[in-house]
C-alpha cells in the first residue's frame, strides 16, 4: 500500500489531493488512505465526514460519494 507521502506526490500538490487515479488499483489505494481517517463501525455525522475529507482540491462531497460507492472494493 502507498504511504501518504507517495500518494500526495503522485496525486496531489502542496499536501493536498488534486485528483484520483483513473486506474482501479491505485484509485482504491488512495481511497483506502482516505478511509483510514475513519474508525470502522462508527456512524459519523455528515458534517464530521465532510470535515475529515475537506482540505483537498477535490470536492469533499465527491470524495464522500466515491468512498461510499467504492468502499466495498476496499474491504
Amino acid at each position: 500500500m502507498m504511504d501518504e507521502e507517495t500518494i500526495l506526490k503522485k496525486y496531489g500538490c502542496k499536501g493536498r489531493l488534486t485528483h484520483l487515479p483513473a486506474k482501479e488499483s491505485p484509485r482504491l489505494e488512495v481511497l483506502a488512505w482516505l478511509a483510514n481517517r475513519f474508525e470502522p463501525g462508527i456512524d459519523y455525522p455528515e458534517s464530521e465526514v465532510n470535515g475529515r475529507l475537506a482540505g483537498h482540491e477535490i470536492d469533499y462531497a465527491y470524495l464522500r460519494r466515491v468512498l461510499v460507492d467504492d468502499i466495498r472494493l476496499i474491504r
